[in-house]
C-alpha cells in the first residue's frame, strides 16, 4: 500500500504530546518517474517536482524552524523497501511541527509533494535518553 497524504487524525496524537519537546521528523520518499498531471507540473519528472516542493516547504518551513539536518539518495535498503530519497528535518518544538502541519500555505505546498512522489513514509521522532544508563 502507497502512502502519500497525511491521516488527519494523527494530529490528535501530535498535539497531546508535550508541545515544547524538539523533533526530528524522517522522510522516506519514492518518486514517481512522470509527475502526477493537474498539479501544473505536467511533463516533469517526479524528482523535478520535488526540487520544486522542497523550495516552496522552505519559504513555509523556515517560518517553523523547519531545517534539513541530512538529505541525501537512498543508495540500498539492507532490511525493507526500497526508496530514492531520505530527509531528516529538525523543528525546534512538535508545536511548531503541528503549527506547520495546519497551515494552509504548507497544504498547498503539499499539492506539489503528491504530484511527485507515488510512496512515502514520515515518522515524527524524539531523542532517547541513553540506553544504557
Amino acid at each position: 500500500m502507497a502512502f502519500i497524504h497525511m491521516d488527519k487524525s494523527v494530529l490528535t496524537d501530535l498535539e497531546a504530546d508535550d508541545q515544547d519537546q524538539p523533533v526530528v521528523v524522517l522522510n522516506l520518499y519514492r518518486f514517481r518517474d512522470k509527475a502526477e498531471n493537474g498539479a501544473g507540473v505536467d511533463g516533469l519528472t517526479g524528482q523535478e517536482v520535488f526540487g520544486r516542493f522542497a523550495a516552496k516547504y522552505r519559504e513555509v518551513g523556515h517560518e517553523y524552524g523547519g531545517e534539513a539536518m541530512w538529505l541525501g539518495e537512498a543508495k540500498h535498503s539492507i532490511v525493507g523497501e526500497e526508496w530514492d530519497m531520505v530527509a531528516l528535518m529538525r523543528y525546534p518544538s512538535r508545536g511548531n511541527l503541528v503549527r506547520m502541519l495546519k497551515d494552509p500555505r504548507y497544504a498547498e505546498v503539499l499539492k506539489l509533494r503528491a504530484a511527485a512522489i507515488v510512496d512515502s513514509r514520515i515518522v515524527e521522532m524524539t531523542e532517547l535518553k541513553s540506553l544504557v544508563d
